[in-house]
């Protein structure tokens, strides 16, 4: 059951200028204080809404890391995926799981992260934007 407390809250306001328009003290205290615990609730409502977002991107955030390190691959002294099909520094990975593309440099790459400089003669050349031309293992 979905339950409108900007609604609720609506209502009791309505409801309390009729206790009050009454002469009603007591009728009047009790819906002062059923549009505070209202007002209370739409407030812990709405961090515990911030709350749920902030796990479900964490959750997919954890099931993508999960599915690349199923498609991570040890070569040399980096670390590729197929796609995109490029080195990553093994460093960064296994530190913290995380694929940081090397920066081609002369026989090799840097981590632009940690600063690892690994040797990458199976990479081959360089493409223009600066980055590997990756050949085909066969």
């Amino acid at each position: 059951m979905d339950i409108d407390l900007g609604k609720l809250k609506e209502a009791g306001g309505a409801i309390l200028k009729v206790a009050n328009t009454i002469h009603n003290k007591e009728l009047f205290e009790q819906l002062a204080d059923y549009i505070h615990k209202v007002t209370e609730l739409t407030k812990k409502n709405a961090e515990l809404e911030g709350h749920i977002l902030d796990l479900k991107k964490e959750i997919a955030g954890l099931k993508e890391k999960k599915f690349i390190a199923t498609q991570v691959r040890y070569l040399e002294e980096a670390v590729i995926v197929d796609n995109p099909k490029r080195p990553f520094c093994k460093t960064c990975w296994e530190s913290t799981k995380e694929l940081i593309s090397l920066n081609a440099i002369i026989d090799g790459g840097i981590c632009p992260k940690c600063d690892t400089v690994v040797t990458l003669s199976y990479f081959g050349e360089q493409t223009p934007s600066g980055g590997f031309a990756i050949q085909d293992e066969g």
